[in-house]
C-alpha cells in the first residue's frame, strides 16, 4: 500500500500479479539474498505498472469527447435521431452524456446512480452495438433490396 498509495484491495492486487510473475519465471538463485533482491524488485515493477494503468484509466475517463455532430448533414443527423430512438432511455442519456456533453464515466455513473466507471464504459459499449447492428441491419435491407 505504501508503493502505489492505493488501497488495500488494489495493493492485494498487485501482491497478486506479483506472484503470478513469481509463479511463471522464477529463477534460480545461489543464495536467498539474490532470491529477496529478484522479489523486491518485481514487486516494485508490478506496483510502478498499476501505478501507470490506474494514471492511464484516469486521463481516459476525464478526457472529453469530441463529436463530429455539428457538420454532419442534415439527412445523417435524421437516421442517427431514429436509431437512437431505438435505445431505451437509459442508453441514450449515457449516450448523450458522454458524446454531446463530454461527461467522464465517473459523473455518468454517479448521476444515474450506474456505479464505477467500468460499469459505465459496458453500457455504452453495448449502446454502440446495439446501434451498429442496427445499421448493419438497415444496410443488409437495402443491398437486398435494391
Amino acid at each position: 500500500m505504501r508503493m502505489t498509495g492505493f488501497d488495500e484491495a488494489t495493493a492485494l492486487d498487485v501482491v497478486q500479479d506479483t506472484m503470478m510473475k513469481v509463479a511463471t519465471q522464477l529463477p534460480r538463485f545461489d543464495e536467498e539474498g539474490q532470491l529477496r533482491a529478484w522479489l523486491d524488485r518485481v514487486l516494485l515493477n508490478a506496483s510502478r505498472d498499476r501505478i501507470r494503468a490506474e494514471a492511464r484509466r484516469r486521463k481516459r475517463e476525464q478526457r472529453p469527447v469530441r463529436t463530429e455532430l455539428e457538420r454532419m448533414p442534415h439527412e445523417q443527423l435524421e437516421e442517427l435521431d431514429r436509431h437512437l430512438g431505438t435505445l431505451d432511455e437509459q442508453q441514450r442519456s449515457i449516450l448523450r452524456l458522454r458524446f454531446s456533453l463530454g461527461w467522464s464515466l465517473q459523473k455518468i455513473g454517479n448521476a444515474l446512480r450506474l456505479g464505477g466507471p467500468g460499469s459505465v464504459d459496458g453500457r455504452i459499449r453495448r449502446a454502440l452495438e446495439k446501434l451498429r447492428s442496427e445499421y448493419q441491419a438497415e444496410e443488409i435491407d437495402h443491398d437486398q433490396r435494391a
